[in-house]
């Protein structure tokens, strides 16, 4: 039976992947604002100066760190390829691994294979998940690197943790989310193990963590005189939401350095990046200390602006995304009955994978009851990492992607829960 069970899930894993390389074939490369304006353009600029990213140049001519993994990424397909379009087939096998994973961990988690199985078919058949290889963001690699990073640390060896705590750094490298996975795996830990082991681990995880992040930022640091592990735009994101009548969407279409707003810097080109990044950091500190309820107060609203849709990686279909200014989707959900009849192909293709994500929140939601200790993780993951989202920086839809997959764990838990149910309710009749 096991034996069965694998060879359906490669069978599914091998078909995913086949239709994300096909995805990747014909419809190419998907420019965005963050992908090209930034990614691939400070990637030009790491070649041009002969190094990774970051470079001394970034540091003077751009206002924040972007994510040096992903960057760095891109320099290498240039460099090894002068094109992008080889990396997005890299990340087409890292989305496949992503479901694979999904199994595995879910399997261990809950010691049922229908749950792990289907928590992997709802990956796999979600719409979202079709095109993010295609834009060449951060999300993918890093995604991949944690729960690699997780599934690892289940395995209960000091040898699979330190592993896993050295590739936590490494997903860190890429986008920096892996404190929120280290703080849940220490409490899933606490929950389900003793003192001694939790302390064990603990210590292993967060020293190979340590290490790694000392590692790369050592060598950063003897390459362009400053320390830089991760990104830095926390001050820069927290700056667009830390004054008197900030609003808490996520101000698209405004300017990035609006006068009146801590992120304008008068003279702005003057300074370098670090010292953009403190001046930010003390306007926003000096707010915060003054206005913490005010700051809290914007808390639902961003939940909100974060969990109302998925619907970010669907512009890998719009029909020409030549400009990536124009690579968006908007659904006219306060008039769709007026306006269903006029919206466009990929506007209805949105509209459906809105159902279908809140569909599966639904029953994510329902789960929460039939969360026992032993496969509490996921729902440890998506309360911690809700949180901490919400409360350092606005509410952009693609900041939930690396709760997705444990999203589909709980939602494939209720799926099965309803059927056992069902199963012996009708067996009773019978």
């Amino acid at each position: 039976m096991q034996n069965c069970h694998r060879k359906i899930v490669l069978s599914v894993v091998a078909i995913f992947c086949i239709v994300l390389f096909l995805i990747a074939y014909f419809g190419g490369f998907t420019p965005t604002n963050d992908g090209v304006v930034e990614y691939i353009e400070q990637a030009l600029i790491c070649i041009h100066s002969g190094t990774l990213y970051p470079c001394s140049e970034i540091y003077q001519t751009k206002p924040f760190i972007w994510h040096c993994g992903a960057i760095n990424a891109i320099v290498l397909s240039l460099k090894l390829f002068h094109s992008v379009t080889p990396l997005m087939y890299v990340y087409a096998i890292l989305q496949t691994t992503l479901a694979y994973l999904i199994y595995n961990i879910g399997e261990k988690l809950t010691n049922n294979f229908w749950i792990s199985f289907i928590a992997m078919l709802l990956f796999v058949c979600y719409p979202n998940n079709w095109g993010a290889h295609t834009t060449l963001l951060s999300e993918i690699p890093m995604l991949f690197l944690s729960l690699l990073a997780i599934r690892l640390f289940l395995y209960n060896k000091i040898s699979t943790t330190l592993l896993c705590g050295a590739i936590f750094a490494v997903a860190n490298w890429f986008r920096p989310i892996a404190i929120i996975f280290i703080c849940a795996l220490i409490l899933y830990s606490i929950i389900n193990q003793k003192k001694k082991d939790v302390l064990r681990h603990s210590v292993a995880m967060i020293g190979a963590y340590v290490a790694v992040i000392l590692l790369i930022g050592s060598a950063c640091y003897l390459r362009t005189g400053h320390f830089v592990y991760q990104n830095e735009s926390f001050w820069y994101n927290m700056a667009d939401d830390a004054y008197d009548g900030a609003t808490t969407d996520p101000h698209y279409g405004e300017p990035l350095f609006k006068k009146g707003t801590p992120r304008y810097v008068e003279n702005m080109q003057q300074y370098d990046c670090f010292e953009l990044n403190e001046i930010w950091k003390q306007r926003c500190m000096t707010w915060l200390k003054s206005h913490p309820l005010t700051y809290l107060s914007k808390v639902p609203d961003r939940l909100y602006y974060m969990y109302r849709n998925d619907i970010d990686n669907l512009i890998a279909f719009l029909p020409n995304k030549t400009n990536a200014e124009n690579n968006y989707i908007l659904i006219p959900l306060r008039h769709l009955a007026s306006e269903f009849t006029q919206m466009t192909a990929i506007q209805h293709f949105a509209l459906f994978q809105t159902i279908v994500y809140w569909f599966i929140l639904l029953l994510a939601l329902a789960a929460i009851p039939f969360t026992r200790r032993r496969n509490s993780l996921s729902l440890i993951i998506v309360a911690l990492g809700t949180l901490a989202i919400v409360l350092s920086v606005q509410g952009e839809t693609r900041f939930k992607a690396p709760l997705m997959p444990f999203i589909f764990i709980m939602a494939a838990t209720t799926i099965v829960q309803i059927f056992t149910r069902y199963a012996k309710r009708k067996s009773r009749l019978d």
